[in-house]
């Protein structure tokens, strides 16, 4: 059993159950492994105002990797303490080309999310559940043009995703075209980080050069690291740390690099891995 010092966790699909809430076993859990002086951070592919600040440092997470390890914030004053932005030339190019398709897609800038006005009649198209539009809905700021707004701002962007809209047919709008438009930029990469959206980022830019930069920060060797993920986005995080945790519930090739499968997101997955590969539970 690894001496683990330093726990990530994916949030949607992992810590999270399907109704967006963390178990009563996994809060327990989280706050005795935090008692005993073990680190836990989130990773996520959301922005750092889309986290729910409050119910996590209630549970002891400090920090938060956030925008696919864009952006790692200290929870919770939203101190960011790393950052490894998208080149704003790029992705101005991208938006373009992107702006030209009947898609949604919205900006991570210095963990709040940002989409122009333009876009906001697709959120309801998107394919994922009515709960995730009404989050959408409530955490983007909306702006005349996003080019402008970034230009005027004077920021780099951390993250931005693009989503789409499910046909009748099975396809989805403008997915296989945003993808081709991406692969003509190799300063970017993408994946999907659920309901089949691709998610884009500076190349070389993960949850596993995420959680690299926190275990430096913290002092804490990699060889003690341990991360739990559902998704592809987790892919990287999973083979950078020396415990990977697959969830339940995990897709396929989540499963296939794990060093443990748990049970699933809704069985309070998180806690069971903590309690068998951290404290050593046998159950």
């Amino acid at each position: 059993m690894a001496n683990i010092k330093l726990i990530a966790l994916d949030m949607d699909g992992t810590l999270f159950d399907e109704q967006g809430k963390i178990s009563k076993k996994d809060r327990e859990t989280l706050q005795k492994v935090t008692d005993a002086g073990v680190a836990v951070a989130i990773a996520t592919g959301r922005a750092y105002t889309e986290l729910p600040i409050e119910m996590l440092y209630e549970v002891g997470v400090r920090y938060a990797i956030t925008g696919n390890g864009s952006a790692v914030y200290r929870l919770p004053n939203r101190e960011c303490v790393f950052s490894d932005c998208l080149d704003n030339e790029v992705l101005y190019a991208i938006l373009e080309e992107i702006g030209q398709l009947d898609i949604y897609y919205d900006i991570y800038i210095e963990g709040t999310a940002y989409c122009p006005k333009s876009v906001c009649h697709n959120i309801r198209r998107m394919d994922m559940p009515t709960e995730i539009h009404e989050h959408v809905e409530r955490t983007r700021i909306v702006v005349d043009d996003l080019i402008d707004f970034i230009k005027a701002s004077g920021k780099q962007v951390e993250k931005a995703t693009a989503n789409f809209a499910l046909l009748e047919d099975g396809t989805l709008l403008g997915r296989e075209e945003t993808a081709k438009i991406l692969d003509k930029y190799p300063q970017v990469q993408y994946l999907s980080g659920g309901y089949h959206n691709w998610e884009f980022t500076k190349t070389g830019v993960t949850k596993g050069s995420g959680i690299r930069f926190l275990a430096e920060k913290l002092g804490v060797a990699m060889e003690s690291t341990m991360a739990c993920g559902d998704s592809q986005n987790d892919l990287a995080m999973l083979e950078a740390v020396e415990v990977a945790v697959a969830m339940g519930n995990a897709k396929e090739e989540v499963k296939q690099i794990a060093d443990f499968i748990s049970k699933t997101n809704n069985e309070s997955g998180v806690a069971y891995a903590i309690e068998q590969l951290v404290f050593g539970e046998n159950q």
